[in-house]
């Protein structure tokens, strides 16, 4: 039940906003969707926790470090595709690139965090995803940052620096970020019922 609720819910409103652009926000269709799949998304909560083998054990959000990691997990994925986007853009209507030209633009920081992540990996386990997480989260800025100045000149110049910045932050943050996660899910707290046993 909750995995229909959660697609249900997920189809309609990512449908929803994306035709809603195209056919109006009072289309029936739109309104439809939005509020079909929003009551999905409400009612996936409750239903959640009623039954025995949820999707998702809701009890780790209880947990600071959980809803934290979580957090920080939205806001880098949201930045980074959000910059992605902008990057796109500039690259086209600023530096002349063409579509194909600006979308190749980011490819050395793909290569670059795969080269990097199993290094990342390796040193996790004596520094600790803090610090990874730290200063990956310090190179995403300094990326962002570069890359928000470039108006003009070479790829090489103006672009590459910010691009591979973006991979080595990728490659820092991204093993110790699902690490932290996947180890803060794997702790399970023992149930009163079964202290005694």
């Amino acid at each position: 039940m909750g995995a229909a609720l959660a697609v249900v819910g997920l189809a309609g409103v990512i449908d929803g906003l994306t035709v809603g652009t195209k056919l109006g926000w009072t289309s029936p269709r739109v309104l439809v969707e939005l509020v079909v799949g929003a009551a999905c998304l409400i009612a996936l909560v409750p239903t959640e926790r009623r039954v025995r083998a949820p999707m998702l054990k809701l009890s780790l959000f209880a947990s600071r470090q959980f809803s934290a990691i979580n957090a920080a997990t939205v806001l880098l994925y949201g930045a980074q595709y959000a910059a992605t986007y902008l990057l796109i853009l500039r690259c086209e209507l600023t530096l002349g690139y063409t579509a194909a030209q600006a979308g190749a633009a980011l490819i050395p920081s793909s290569v670059i965090f795969i080269a990097l992540s199993p290094a990342s990996g390796a040193v996790l386990g004596r520094v600790g995803p803090r610090r990874l997480m730290t200063a990956g989260m310090v190179t995403f800025a300094l990326a962002f940052l570069w890359l928000a100045q470039a108006r003009s000149g070479s790829y090489a110049e103006a672009i590459l620096p910010g691009v591979v910045l973006w991979g080595v932050a990728l490659g820092l943050v991204v093993t110790p970020l699902t690490a932290a996660v996947l180890a803060r899910g794997q702790r399970r707290r023992p149930r009163r019922g079964l202290r005694h046993q």
